[in-house]
């Protein structure tokens, strides 16, 4: 946030959403879009709290299962 005067948004693309969630609130940044994936407890508060505007859930549990399946019908 010190380097980059004008940041529109983040795009988190792994871990690290609480931290990110965290420095913007303390920074009172409320003016930055934050998009990231998983509906994981604390992403969906931050939603809540309007911290991050859009999360994507990958359903991490359904991709894994269906990568065995594939593997089975092959």
């Amino acid at each position: 946030l010190d380097k980059e005067k004008k940041l529109d948004g983040i795009f988190i693309t792994c871990g690290g959403v609480k931290e990110v969630g965290k420095v913007l609130r303390q920074e009172k940044r409320e003016d930055i879009k934050v998009i990231c994936y998983e509906d994981y407890p604390e992403v969906l508060d931050l939603v809540k709290e309007k911290v991050v505007d859009v999360t994507i859930a990958t359903e991490l549990k359904k991709q894994g299962g269906q990568a065995l399946d594939v593997m089975m019908d092959y």
